[in-house]
């Protein structure tokens, strides 16, 4: 596999990913070549995923080069502070919440197994705790050598949710990468999010100048256990319409100006 074929499709993944969040999502991303640098706001927590934000993340994945060692205690561990810094100001996402590690070498930093998964078992259910939700662990090692795949297999045994991806090809990076999706769609379609919608930030339509924002729903058969997904159903909906919806709330309701602000 080659390195620098191998760095280029991370990218790729890592700006897929970035490219589906919505302004409800919140991101963090913790590069570990050399050292943890948490790409943050200037404030030090997690980047509301606006269109202007992905943007700068965009760039930030672009500027990423491999070199130097890798250490994975110091990942993990910045990446808990700043997600745990975040829930305490109410700033990460209220429904689900991921950690997503890749890595395509094997850990040099000295620390062990041992305090790796003992670091990432505690911090995580305290998160959850506060969080009052689970917080999901996907590893994703990325290599023809079987001891890299060590350490991100030994970790998510560690923790009550937890999914590990061995890739070994190229060609595989992506589709690998869609098990945090797959996860996440079961979950929408119990009870619990049957009233579910996704909004995304408002734009300018293509036609007429006008502004607005799309709105989409998953459809599910529940007459199956569990749920059948079944597709997914948008409209898009121009500000004007929302504010005219909006005043039958009276004053206090929210206007479309303050959404798109």
């Amino acid at each position: 596999m080659n390195d620098h074929n191998r760095i280029g499709l991370l990218k790729q993944v890592a700006q897929r990913i970035v490219s589906t969040l919505i302004v409800s999502d919140r991101i963090l991303i913790v590069p570990f070549s050399g050292s943890a640098q948490p790409i943050t706001t200037s404030d030090g927590y997690m980047f509301k995923a606006t269109s202007e934000n992905k943007e700068i993340l965009a760039t930030k994945i672009d500027d990423l080069k491999a070199e130097g060692s890798t250490k994975f205690y110091e990942a993990f561990d910045q990446a808990l502070d700043v997600l745990e810094k975040s829930a305490e100001k109410k700033i990460a996402a209220s429904c689900n919440t991921a950690i997503l590690f890749l890595t395509d070498g094997q850990n040099t930093e000295g620390s062990d197994l041992g305090n790796v998964t003992a670091l990432v078992d505690q911090r995580i259910k305290d998160i959850s705790a506060r969080l009052t939700q689970s917080v999901l662990l996907f590893t994703y090692s990325i290599s023809e050598d079987s001891e890299v795949h060590a350490y991100p297999n030994h970790v998510v045994c560690s923790v009550e949710f937890g999914h590990w991806s061995k890739i070994s090809q190229d060609n595989k990076i992506v589709a690998s990468l869609s098990s945090y999706y797959r996860w996440f769609s079961l979950s929408v379609g119990t009870e619990n999010n049957k009233d579910f919608a996704a909004w995304v930030e408002p734009y300018q339509f293509q036609t007429g100048n006008a502004w607005g924002t799309t709105v989409s729903v998953p459809v599910y058969d529940r007459s199956k256990s569990p749920p059948l997904f079944l597709g997914v159903v948008g409209v898009d909906v121009s500000l004007d319409a929302l504010d005219a919806a909006l005043a039958t709330f009276g004053a206090n309701a929210t206007t479309s100006q303050e959404l798109r602000d």
